[in-house]
């Protein structure tokens, strides 16, 4: 005996459709060609999976909420939801039931995210793999629609690739950090058993520095740049009697930083110094300039000061939507764990390793993969 749903998957080329009430004649409702068959075949596979409740509870459970707990309002599910139900995707409702159910403990995010720094891709290595479990057709465009999904939670805004992390991986909406990582499953709508990791997540050009976050800070790495290039004995915006009065105000300036007051900075203007002498600052609207010695230190520092002063572990910055890099992918992902390697040890990686560019000007400081 057929199921419902196989005379709809098998409708060549069209199929009645009756309904029948207790002690009644069947009814015709209508016919249907076989594109309109598969739709009503991917919703019956869905209401009889119970896939509209683990849609609501996935999102739930991601802490991705537009409308104050009211699903229906919430504008991810109702992307999400809209997604999922296109046919085109042929989603596996029993399969997506079991992503919902197991997330939590078989897609932790500490795999991808375990070392100092690292690197993969983000659709290959990631989210590929769990998505074809149960989409079944156009994983990769599927993909790619779920990576846009973003909007707005409060008037704050949401970047790309979140919401991919905090539905697939062991991961939900940031109360602080953009993702956090959990440690176990949700306990209820506000607490979690424990935050492993939260991650700072931004596409190319991401603003870490002068942002409506940091509004104090607006230009302050831009001013130790322009002091650092400001001469001496010279009449200049910026100019200065001594190299000692040079270096001097440079360091009033590093104290700013709420990670740095108070510290002994000798050796960080050391470095400045020296990165001072480096041809490549060439360009002070930060693109040749972006992989630069000088920016790269003061970028490093913009960052550190980010990600420790907002409690935050991982800066995580994926290429997307910009001209490429040389030898990156669409979807690389490049992380640093900056509360573990410290100040010296993530300037030590934007230096030695190239890890990132900063395009550093008087409204901002942004971030791209390092070449």
């Amino acid at each position: 005996m057929k199921t419902f749903k196989q005379f709809f998957n098998e409708a060549t080329p069209d199929i009645d459709i009756t309904a029948t009430s207790p002690g009644s004649r069947p009814a015709q409702l209508g016919t249907v060609d076989k594109d309109q068959a598969k739709k009503i075949a991917n919703y019956v596979g869905r209401v009889s999976s119970g896939g509209e409740q683990d849609i609501i509870d996935l999102i739930d459970a991601s802490k991705f909420d537009t409308s104050g707990g009211d699903y229906e309002k919430n504008k991810y599910y109702q992307v999400f939801d809209y997604l999922l139900y296109n046919e085109k995707y042929k989603i596996n409702w029993k399969a997506f039931k079991q992503h919902t159910v197991n997330r939590f403990t078989k897609n932790n995010l500490q795999k991808w995210f375990n070392k100092p720094y690292g690197e993969f891709n983000l659709y290959e290595d990631f989210a590929g793999p769990i998505l074809s479990k149960f989409v079944k057709a156009n994983v990769e465009e599927f993909f790619q629609e779920l990576f846009v999904i973003n909007p707005a939670i409060g008037g704050t805004s949401v970047g790309d690739g979140e919401f991919v992390l905090g539905i697939l991986g062991n991961g939900i909406k940031g109360q602080t950090g953009d993702v956090d990582v959990i440690d176990g499953e949700p306990i209820d709508t506000i607490q979690i058993s424990g935050t492993e990791l939260t991650l700072e997540v931004g596409t190319s050009n991401k603003i870490i520095g002068g942002s409506s976050r940091e509004k104090s800070y607006l230009s302050l790495a831009r001013n130790i740049i322009d002091s650092i290039w400001a001469p001496v004995l010279e009449t200049k915006d910026i100019a200065f009697n001594t190299e000692e009065e040079k270096w001097s105000y440079i360091d009033t300036l590093l104290q700013k930083y709420p990670v740095l007051e108070g510290q002994n900075l000798n050796w960080l203007l050391e470095l400045l110094q020296e990165a001072s002498h480096d041809d490549r600052y060439s360009d002070v609207a930060g693109e040749a300039a972006g992989g630069s010695d000088l920016n790269r230190l003061v970028g490093g520092i913009v960052l550190y000061d980010y990600i420790v002063g907002h409690g935050d572990d991982i800066i995580v910055s994926i290429y997307h939507g910009v001209t490429k890099p040389p030898g990156f992918n669409a979807y690389d992902v490049r992380y640093a764990n900056v509360n573990q390697l410290g100040l010296e040890g993530t300037i030590n990686l934007m230096l030695q390793k190239g890890w990132y560019n900063f395009n550093i000007d008087k409204q901002a400081t942004r971030f791209t993969l390092g070449t």
